[in-house]
C-alpha cells in the first residue's frame, strides 16, 4: 500500500518532466489547444483575420446560391408545359388551389433568396414594382391564347419568365418579345428558342426592364405580374400603346379598366382589354365628375 502511494506521488513529477502528458491547460508548450495540433497549412488554421473569414462566408453564400439556381431551373423544367398541348387541348383541368399556392410560395421564397445575392439588376427596380417569378399555369396560358384569337402583329410579354407564353404566342403567328430582368431565365428561354428552331423574327428574349422601355410599337401586350403593380402599369400602357392595341392580364385584372372579355375562373382567370375602349371609358368618367 505504501509503495503504491509513493508511485502515485511520483507520477506528477514524471509528467512535469516530460511535459508531453500534462493536461492541455497546464502544458506551457501548447498555446492554442484547438489549432496547435494541426499543421500551419491546415484549413482550420487559414482563418487568421476578419477579412479572410468574410471571404469564406461569401464563398459559402455563393455555393448556396448556385444550389438555389439549380433547384429553380429543375423546378422550371419539371413544370414546363408542352406548347403543342397548350394550343391543341381546350379542356383545361384546374389544379387544386392549395397546390398552386404552395408552389407559388416555394418558388417565391427560392427566388427571393436568390435575388439578394446574384440579381444586382433586380435590386435596381423600385420595391413597389418588384414581382417574384411564378410561371403561368397551362390553363392560364390557354386562356390567354383564346383571348388573342384573331389578333396579329407584335406582342410584348411583360415579365416573360421561362417564356412559355411567348412560345405559345409565336406558334400562333405573333412576333413576340419577352421582357425579363432575370438573366438566368432569359438564358434558359433563349436556349429553348434556339433548340426549338425559332427565328428571332418569331420570338426574342431581352434582359431588359420593361418599365424603362417604350412599348408604343406593340399591338398586343400580355402581363402576369402582381396586384400592387397593375395600377402603375395602367398609366404606362395608356401613355404608350396605340388605340388598336389589346392587353391581356393573367390572374390579376387592372383595377380601373373595364375588361372587354375574360376566360377561366379563379387563379386561372385571364382578362382582355381594348385600349381604345378603356380610353373612352376613362373620358366618360372624367366628364361625369365635371
Amino acid at each position: 500500500m505504501v509503495n503504491g502511494l509513493k508511485l502515485f506521488n511520483n507520477i506528477p513529477r514524471f509528467m512535469k518532466a516530460s511535459g508531453d502528458h500534462l493536461p492541455v491547460s497546464h502544458n506551457p508548450k501548447i498555446e492554442n489547444p484547438w489549432f496547435n495540433e494541426y499543421p500551419k497549412n491546415h484549413p482550420l488554421t487559414c482563418v487568421s483575420s476578419p477579412i479572410e473569414a468574410l471571404l469564406l462566408l461569401l464563398l459559402l453564400l455563393l455555393i448556396i446560391n448556385i444550389i438555389i439556381i439549380i433547384i429553380i431551373i429543375i423546378i422550371t423544367v419539371v413544370m414546363e408545359d408542352s406548347i403543342e398541348m397548350i394550343l391543341q387541348e381546350f379542356s383545361p383541368t384546374h389544379p387544386h388551389p392549395v397546390v398552386s399556392a404552395c408552389t407559388g410560395v416555394l418558388l417565391s421564397g427560392l427566388y427571393g433568396l436568390w435575388s439578394l445575392f446574384v440579381m444586382p439588376g433586380f435590386r435596381k427596380v423600385p420595391w413597389k414594382l418588384k414581382v417574384p417569378y411564378l410561371p403561368s399555369s397551362k390553363a392560364q396560358t390557354m386562356n390567354a391564347m383564346k383571348l388573342l384569337e384573331g389578333r396579329t402583329g407584335r406582342l410584348a410579354d411583360l415579365g416573360s419568365g421561362d417564356g412559355r407564353l411567348v412560345f405559345a404566342a409565336s406558334a400562333a403567328g405573333f412576333q413576340c418579345t419577352g421582357f425579363e430582368i432575370n438573366s438566368i431565365l432569359v438564358t434558359y428561354s433563349r436556349n429553348k428558342a434556339y433548340w426549338s428552331g425559332l427565328s428571332p423574327s418569331q420570338a426574342v428574349f431581352v434582359n431588359k426592364d420593361f418599365w424603362k422601355t417604350d412599348l408604343s410599337s406593340f399591338q398586343n401586350v400580355t402581363a402576369f405580374l402582381a396586384p400592387q403593380v397593375m395600377e402603375v402599369l395602367e398609366e404606362k400602357l395608356l401613355q404608350e400603346l396605340p388605340d388598336d392595341a389589346h392587353v391581356i392580364a393573367c390572374r390579376f385584372p387592372f383595377p380601373n379598366w373595364p375588361p372587354q372579355a375574360s376566360e377561366g375562373s379563379g387563379l386561372d382567370e385571364t382578362f382582355a382589354y381594348k385600349v381604345r375602349t378603356v380610353r373612352e371609358h376613362l373620358r366618360k368618367q372624367s366628364r361625369a365628375r365635371v
